[in-house]
């Protein structure tokens, strides 16, 4: 079996397993799997705002209208600021991750990461612990300039309509514009 046809076959099985779960109420809470088991790229675009009041993404949500209810920092890196944080590297503690949010921050993430099925995995993760009514707010590089891979092996190389897509098999997307980032806020 090929690589193109194995991760086929892996998003069936998961999509098939989304489709069986037992209902929302029945279902016990687990942690998403992270770090060891999916072998999330962190750290990578990491940079310390305690000076600035946080990211360009985080503060554009933020002015928005966004962050209301409990919100969870996924990939949070050292922003400081009040919202649940997880980060491999910054906040490795899963116990955040052992609960539902309304809104879950996504932010320079998912374009760190080496492949799409390791993104499928991490949207999968993060849709298991969003509330039915809540939302994920995605945030990613798509410069043009940058082609391919970097040296880690992490993949830049998406335009929005990617992205976009991307998202999509997942959740409904809107595009946000976004002076700086390229913003997704996408629902269940």
């Amino acid at each position: 079996m090929s690589d193109n046809e194995e991760y086929w076959a892996e998003r069936k099985r998961m999509q098939e397993a989304a489709a069986s779960s037992p209902p929302r109420e029945e279902l016990i809470l687990t942690p998403m799997p992270v770090s060891e088991e999916l072998h999330l790229y962190g750290g990578a675009t990491a940079l310390s705002r305690a000076h600035s009041g946080g990211s360009r993404p985080l503060n554009y949500w933020r002015a928005a209208g966004f962050l209301e209810g409990d919100v969870l920092d996924f990939g949070s890196g050292k922003d400081l600021h009040e919202f649940a944080k997880y980060d491999p590297v910054f906040y490795p503690d899963i116990a955040p991750l052992r609960r539902e949010y309304d809104v879950i921050l996504c932010s320079y993430v998912l374009n760190v990461q080496p492949s799409d099925h390791l993104i499928d995995l991490i949207c999968l993760g993060l849709r298991g612990i969003l509330r039915p009514a809540g939302i994920l707010l995605a945030a990613v590089v798509t410069d043009s300039n940058l082609s391919g891979t970097d040296a880690c092996g992490r993949q830049h190389a998406k335009d929005a309509s990617e992205w976009e897509a991307l998202l999509g098999r997942w959740f409904d997307v809107h595009r946000e514009s976004a002076a700086g980032f390229c913003g997704f806020v996408c629902s269940r």
